[in-house]
């Protein structure tokens, strides 16, 4: 567990295995400031879109403002620029390297480069683009052994939010029947029709929880 958004678990987690296990290096003190081979540049419509590693972790490359973005979990958006070939970076911190090829799937993949940890890699998945419908995730619900409520509610300007007792969450969507909900991952089974009657709800304590629709 973390509350760095700089740091994904999964890199402590390898980390402070190798040092239990005695296979961590001291000497080791630097890592792969970018790829040894660049692929060719990519169009940016076969580049940009979501990636994802493991369960709620995900890179969004977006187009606005005349340049190119990056948006992670827990972090703010940050500016990037092509460098060379299939090589781009980010503006504020060049060291931030972002370089796209296939995996041995055919996969589209980033991978990510910074000179304090390993690299690591995000696959292509079907990401959310343009206006999203909410409406069926919209209601409340209860967790039937706690009593916690969520509600999941219509904002002002067309977004949703999540009431937790008095807490007011913002949320945000990026990979289908997923959102994310401060510091929790909610998920749910889409109905073939209808409202959605079932979230289960994850977050670094919690491995889905389920809460069931409740009449409001």
């Amino acid at each position: 567990m973390t509350n760095s958004g700089a740091i994904v678990p999964s890199w402590l987690a390898r980390q402070l295995a190798e040092v239990m296990l005695g296979t961590f290096h001291a000497e080791k003190s630097s890592f792969p400031l970018g790829p040894e081979l660049v692929g060719n540049e990519l169009a940016e419509e076969t580049w940009l879109g979501t990636y994802q590693t493991g369960p709620d972790y995900f890179y969004r490359f977006v187009k606005r403002k005349g340049g190119y973005w990056l948006e992670r979990p827990n972090r703010d958006p940050v500016e990037i620029e092509w460098e060379a070939g299939a090589v781009y970076h980010e503006i504020n911190d060049p060291a931030f390297k972002q370089h796209f090829d296939y995996d041995s799937t055919g996969r589209l993949q980033v991978t990510a480069y910074y000179p304090t940890h390993d690299p690591y890699s995000l696959q292509r998945v079907t990401g959310i683009e343009g206006k999203q419908d909410y409406s069926p995730w919209l209601g409340t619900y209860r967790d039937t052994d706690s009593g916690a409520v969520w509600q999941i509610v219509a904002g002002r300007r067309g977004e949703i939010e999540a009431l937790r007792g008095d807490r007011k969450m913002s949320v945000k969507q990026y990979i289908p029947n997923q959102l994310l909900v401060g510091g929790f991952r909610v998920e749910a089974t889409p109905p073939e029709e209808g409202n959605i009657d079932t979230l289960w709800v994850s977050s670094s304590r919690l491995h889905r929880v389920k809460f069931e629709r409740i009449e409001d």
